[in-house]
């Protein structure tokens, strides 16, 4: 009876642990794609205003 429940708290034990991990990995997965769509995001936005602030000193150019 001893040992079961010696075994029965070890496995719980992994199993906190397993989740804990699980837990970890999936909020630096679903941080990491959040972070890569607000730089994809930056990124275009940055290069919207490059190519409307070239586009506006061709205009005045021409």
């Amino acid at each position: 009876m001893l040992s079961g429940a010696r075994i029965y708290l070890k496995a719980q034990y992994k199993y906190r642990a397993l989740v804990k991990c699980l837990k970890i990995v999936f909020l630096f997965y679903t941080c990491r794609s959040c972070l890569w769509n607000i730089y994809i995001q930056g990124f275009f936005k940055i290069n919207f205003t490059l190519e409307k602030i070239h586009w506006t000193q061709f205009m005045i150019a021409s």
